[in-house]
């Protein structure tokens, strides 16, 4: 089989929008992160070095909107990495739907949310289906995996970009997308090996709020 490429996914710390527990996909208005946000991405990137020698990664790739390029910035300096941003790693669109709680959402847009809670080719008015996402992470992981075969690869993206990889790793079952939980500034892991196989090792490990 030989060695797996190792996909080593943080998802980014707090904003005013997740306080808030609002759709905040790549269609609004890009928050940055708040004070806790940034006290959660350092000690995401205490937890990643803590548990890795120098060298280890082969790449820092993150999404290009404010919250994840901030939460990699961290990740940078205590690696040594510089950033390669991916627009694939970008969270999903929500459309209309940006700004609201699922309970607006779900008061507004009763028909299409109760859909889009059970179809991921469901697409929220003016934006995105959660199957276009796991489509360009497939495409995300191909690349990442033919140019870094068989390195470390360290990821900072949103929830629903880190759930589609967990996803494929777990054998793309549409029932465990929806069931898996990701907290703010966590870190999980999935491995690709190039026979088609992969396994994942970690899911949502040390994130939530920092005192």
């Amino acid at each position: 089989m030989g060695r797996p490429t190792r996909f080593v996914m943080v998802r980014h710390g707090q904003t005013a929008d997740s306080v808030r527990h609002l759709f905040s996909g790549s269609g609004g208005i890009d928050p940055e992160l708040t004070e806790l946000g940034h006290r959660q991405a350092q000690q995401a990137a205490q937890r990643v070095q803590e548990s890795s020698a120098p060298g280890d990664y082969s790449v820092l790739i993150a999404s290009p909107l404010r919250r994840t390029q901030q939460t990699a910035q961290y990740l940078a300096e205590s690696l040594d990495l510089p950033i390669v941003t991916d627009n694939r790693l970008r969270e999903c669109d929500f459309g209309e739907w940006e700004g609201y709680t699922m309970g607006e959402v779900l008061e507004r847009y009763p028909t299409v949310a109760a859909a889009w809670m059970q179809d991921p080719e469901c697409v929220p008015p003016g934006g995105e289906s959660l199957a276009a996402v796991r489509r360009r992470l497939q495409s995300f992981r191909e690349d990442v995996t033919a140019q870094y075969g068989g390195t470390n690869v360290l990821m900072v993206s949103h929830v629903t970009p880190i759930k589609s990889l967990l996803w494929e790793g777990l054998g793309e079952v549409d029932t465990v997308f929806y069931r898996l939980f990701l907290d703010l500034a966590s870190i999980s892991v999935a491995e690709f090996y190039h026979d088609g196989g992969s396994t994942v090792r970690l899911v949502n490990y040390g994130g939530g709020v920092v005192a």
